[in-house]
């Protein structure tokens, strides 16, 4: 009985973390370049969409 409510208050702990803990997440879209949407993509960059 105690290992499971040990588990239990471990899986609530985790979760809690992972809800509450602002995380992000940042990436560089340096290879579209030649490709067929990178005007489309820039656009959206340069506009804040993506």
């Amino acid at each position: 009985m105690k290992k499971k409510v040990i588990k239990k208050v471990i899986s609530m702990a985790l979760a809690s973390i992972m809800t509450f803990v602002p995380t992000q997440v940042f990436a560089v879209s340096n290879d579209i370049k030649g490709h067929w949407a990178e005007s489309a993509i820039t656009y959206w960059q340069d506009n804040g969409l993506i």
